[in-house]
């Protein structure tokens, strides 16, 4: 009699911790990477930061070369292409800096489930609506942010790159000059 009182009471209990796993469960994996996201933007501002020295002409082209050889399905109704530099511009067009079209295309490109893979279009209506970068990764089914900033630093290297191909070459050292006789 005793055994099947304990029985009575352990089994709501048994029934309420069963719910609050599956409860916490979902939402755990829809947590946001706060980390990766603060790395993220601080990556594509200084994209921005560097890319604002140079030419934009220039640093579209290198743009689309650091893409070169990948598809993007700009719109979800198209088969996916190439990047080129009328992309990069249509995007600046609407108001993204090159380090928002930087995570944007990294985060196109290296999407986790390709069968439901979102286009650029449809990324960048929900970046407008006002989806932070975790919240899309998690959306998207990231389980985090690093194959994302892995891209982005890469696109970061090229522009500190481009800098450093456009500063003018030290002067070459010459002979110390002869001291005057007394």
């Amino acid at each position: 009699m005793r055994t099947v009182r304990l029985f009575r009471l352990a089994l709501p209990l048994a029934a309420f911790v069963v719910t609050a796993i599956l409860a916490v469960g979902p939402v755990k994996a829809q947590q946001v990477d706060t980390k990766g996201e603060s790395e993220l933007t601080s990556r594509g501002q200084q994209i921005d930061k560097t890319a604002a020295t140079h030419d934009p002409t220039r640093v579209t082209a290198r743009i689309v070369d650091d893409w070169k050889g990948k598809t993007f399905r700009f719109d979800a109704s198209k088969p996916p292409r190439a990047l080129t530099a009328q992309d990069v511009r249509d995007l600046r067009g609407k108001r993204l800096g090159y380090g928002d079209v930087s995570i944007l295309l990294a985060m196109a490109a290296n999407q986790p489930n390709q069968a439901t893979a979102k286009s650029v279009s449809e990324l960048l209506a929900m970046r407008k609506a006002g989806a932070g970068w975790g919240k899309m990764a998690a959306d998207l089914g990231y389980k985090n942010l690093g194959s994302v900033n892995k891209s982005v630093k890469a696109a970061e290297r090229s522009m500190t790159k481009m800098t450093a191909d456009t500063k003018p070459d030290k002067p070459t050292t010459t002979a110390k000059a002869e001291k005057p006789a007394r």
